[in-house]
């Protein structure tokens, strides 16, 4: 059985956000309004949320990134610090506030999102800030799309993505932010050139279709299917698929961030690509089943569940 005791460390390239999160009847229509649940507030974004799942699995991570020198950037860093992740790549931005997203959480878990995040600090992502990963290349490095809406952290990613290839084990989410009918066309030409540069591309279904995605020689899609399942994909075609676990969806919110980070866990950790796919599968199951985005389950409960199911 895989679980390697050796030391691994990921770094997370990405966004952090505060999500101030509220439950909601249901959505109201245009001009309408509707009551809704005092806000809580979790850490969030896409990069931050995989960095946190990575440490509640046990392994070692390093968040790379901006946030503003504001009382959200203290909350964001004091949270990585209390979930074990290394901030020494944090740099606090004095010009641009950290970013705040609102969720609405239905009833059914569904939620609606709305990022107030354009020119926050995440978008200013200098070269010399990610210099470290680059002079130093650590065995895995997690990058997502949601850094390719403005510069200077669009060119910034896509040079870090070209200065580590093949001195770094790559996986790149795109986290599509925009409506399939209005991509920006130079967020199009971003994804796709940093899924060509990364060795594993985690990608939702729609998001591949949309962005016109597919796999390369040697490469790994790992597509996420939601209430479907995942699978695995190559330039050979599907390799292999698996369901989805029922449960009680409280918020969905980051489930495919949990699924992430269970990913690359348990890739790190020498199990195979098929076992590392169903890991994740169980993973994002369970976050769901967990109020805010930062829903990693204890790895042993993930193991233990996992377990059960291959045995049926």
């Amino acid at each position: 059985m895989p679980e390697s005791q050796t030391s691994h460390f990921v770094a997370c390239v990405g966004d952090a956000f505060v999500d101030t999160v509220t439950h909601i009847p249901e959505f109201p229509k245009s001009g309408e309004g509707v009551w809704g649940t005092p806000v809580k507030l979790f850490g969030g974004g896409c990069g931050a949320n995989v960095a946190s799942g990575i440490a509640k699995a046990g392994l070692k991570v390093g968040f790379f990134g901006r946030v503003g020198d504001d009382e959200n950037g203290n909350f964001l860093i004091k949270d990585f610090l209390a979930r074990g992740v290394d901030t020494s790549g944090v740099v606090r931005d004095p010009k641009v506030p950290s970013g705040v997203v609102f969720i609405l959480v239905e009833p059914n878990g569904e939620r609606t999102i709305i990022p107030c995040a354009l020119g926050a600090a995440y978008t200013r992502v200098q070269e010399a800030d990610l210099a470290p990963l680059i002079l130093n290349p650590p065995e895995a490095v997690y990058l997502t799309g949601v850094l390719l809406g403005e510069d200077p952290s669009h060119s910034s990613l896509i040079g870090l993505a070209k200065s580590l290839k093949g001195k770094s084990r790559t996986y790149f989410d795109p986290n599509l932010r925009h409506p399939s009918w209005n991509i920006p066309p130079r967020i199009l030409s971003g994804m796709q050139e940093l899924a060509r540069l990364c060795d594993v591309v985690l990608t939702g279904e729609s998001e591949m279709l949309s962005l016109d995605l597919e796999p390369q020689e040697g490469q790994i899609y790992v597509v996420k299917r939601g209430a479907r399942g995942a699978r695995l994909q190559t330039i050979n075609g599907i390799q292999t698929e698996v369901l989805a676990h029922q449960v009680k969806v409280v918020d969905a919110t980051g489930a495919g961030d949990t699924f992430d980070a269970a990913y690359i866990t348990a890739a790190l950790r020498g199990y195979s690509e098929y076992d590392s796919l169903a890991i994740a599968n169980v993973a994002g199951g369970l976050s769901v089943t967990i109020e805010g985005a930062r829903a990693m389950p204890d790895w042993a409960e993930v193991i233990d569940l996992w377990q059960k199911t291959e045995r049926k």
